[in-house]
């Protein structure tokens, strides 16, 4: 089975079912990671100036292909950790999936044996777990919370709330409520919006090309 991995915002990779859980297409393919899962191949190009994309043909995956390759492509190339969330420079990035885990295995076929290098001499290996309850939760550094959890996300965000950790979700209203990505459709493609004040209150920092991106919802929280 091959499976899709990107290292590029796409914002117009198209769902083959659409469901009725939200979804974001982020990764933009100017070149693809040709991987063990990936070996697709598209003709679309960036043109730099304006930050716009041409597609030639869209091509379709599964819903949670998608998610899983964009959530690995902003770990890899576009979101930065501080140094002190890390054990050690060999110290692995650690993704949890708290309560139902929508991907079943695709998102450990696609992370196997990856490494992130992250530069002076910071190489990192990806680790998913996967958790059940919140009293059991350790730090991580990248949280996706699924919708099953979402009445219990003031709990959540009180666990979590001294980690340097990118939370991402797929349900209405995440990030209005504190999370940073949310995942969402937009016709056939995957789309998501980030909070930028919860995104700068745990200390992380997403490059400006995500930022600039046409499609992507940038959200600030009112101030009361």
């Amino acid at each position: 089975m091959e499976f899709l991995a990107l290292r590029y915002i796409d914002l117009n990779l198209e769902v083959k079912k659409p469901g009725r859980r939200a979804l974001s297409g982020l990764f933009h393919p100017a070149n693809l990671l040709n991987s063990m899962f990936a070996r697709i191949l598209f003709c679309f190009w960036l043109i730099t100036v304006n930050q716009s994309i041409a597609v030639a043909a869209p091509l379709s995956y599964e819903e949670y292909d998608i998610k899983a390759a964009q959530i690995f492509a902003l770990a890899k190339s576009y979101v930065t950790w501080p140094t002190p969330s890390f054990q050690s420079n060999t110290s692995p990035l650690i993704l949890c999936i708290l309560g139902n885990d929508p991907f079943g295995d695709k998102l450990d076929h696609l992370l196997r044996g990856e490494k992130i290098n992250y530069g002076n001499n910071q190489v990192r290996g990806i680790e998913v777990k996967r958790v059940n309850r919140i009293e059991d939760l350790e730090y991580c550094h990248i949280l996706f919370i699924d919708a099953s959890e979402k009445t219990r996300l003031p709990k959540i965000f009180e666990k979590i709330r001294s980690w340097h950790v990118l939370t991402i979700s797929e349900f209405e209203g995440f990030a209005q409520q504190g999370g940073i990505i949310n995942f969402f459709f937009y016709g056939k493609t995957i789309r998501f919006e980030i909070n930028l004040d919860a995104l700068s209150r745990v200390g992380l920092k997403i490059s400006s090309l995500v930022l600039e991106l046409e499609g992507i919802k940038r959200i600030r929280e009112e101030k009361d």
